[in-house]
């Protein structure tokens, strides 16, 4: 699953990241930073169900891209 995270990556939503998929990778969407913050990231899961918990506990900063 792809999905875009309309947020800053911040360490309790990246400890959340690795403790539901230890595969998932991120990077920035832009390479333009404001203030040396990225709020928007393309977070890839190595599984759908992965994804689907995380945009459960995060509906309103997540967007599905694609989903297997």
């Amino acid at each position: 699953m792809l999905l875009v995270w309309h947020y800053q990556l911040i360490d309790q939503y990246l400890e959340f990241l690795r403790s539901i998929d230890r595969r998932a990778v991120y990077w920035p969407r832009s390479s333009i930073d404001h203030l040396d913050y990225t709020y928007e990231w393309w977070i890839s899961f190595s599984s759908s169900q992965s994804g689907l918990v995380w945009v459960m506990r995060f509906p309103q900063y997540s967007e599905i891209i694609y989903r297997e």
